[in-house]
């Protein structure tokens, strides 16, 4: 398993420097290695941005932001903060891919798991996990998909256990809750009605 997890973590590590790649070859550097014209620098408190500004000095259309923390984000801005599409890539090698709204993770998106693997495709509302998405346990081949309230597993979803059994049925806060069913292997199946995951 861990030789799984360091070829996943190298996965996710190469994966991130392409697409930090592309982007600054596509909206920030030329050939070679100049900023386009319309491309400025400027220094903040917490890093260093490199991209569109505006009439007024603000961050505005396309650029890259250096934390100093080691944090990067790369895609649009308005109004000085992180609005629209963007990549936002974490120090600890986490990644997200997707639509963010004052510089928070709002709408669709991906979110890369460096650790162990595991993503998060779907939807979010302020940073959380909230609507329909899917989730990926990549070490243990396992996944959920359905619906997410506040960052939990919340109503109607299916649980892909690794053994291949399936639980179909409600959620509350992250736990089996309600009414459900479960799927075995073997096609038999139970029914009935779970408390807490149980």
């Amino acid at each position: 398993m861990e030789q799984d997890r360091e070829k996943i973590q190298k996965e996710i590590r190469t994966q991130s420097e392409v697409i930090l790649e592309k982007f600054e070859n596509e909206y920030i550097y030329d050939e070679n290695g100049n900023y386009f014209k319309e491309v400025s620098k400027k220094d903040y408190k917490d890093g260093v941005y490199e991209g569109d500004l505006d009439e007024m000095n603000r961050r505005n259309g396309y650029g890259i932001f250096r934390y100093h923390n080691g944090d990067i984000y790369a895609g649009q801005w308005k109004d000085n903060k992180a609005n629209g599409e963007g990549y936002y890539f974490f120090s600890n090698g986490d990644r997200y891919e997707g639509e963010l709204l004052n510089e928070r993770k709002h709408g669709k998106g991906k979110y890369y798991f460096f650790r162990n693997g595991n993503t998060y495709n779907g939807m979010w509302e302020h940073d959380k996990r909230e609507g329909y998405g899917e989730f990926i346990y990549r070490l243990t081949n396992e996944k959920y998909v359905g619906y997410w309230e506040n960052g939990f597993k919340h109503g109607q979803g299916k649980f892909h256990f690794s053994n291949g059994d399936v639980y179909e049925g409600n959620f509350a806060k992250g736990n089996k809750s309600g009414m459900g069913k479960i799927i075995y292997v073997n096609r038999t199946e139970f029914h009935g009605e779970w408390k807490e995951d149980k």
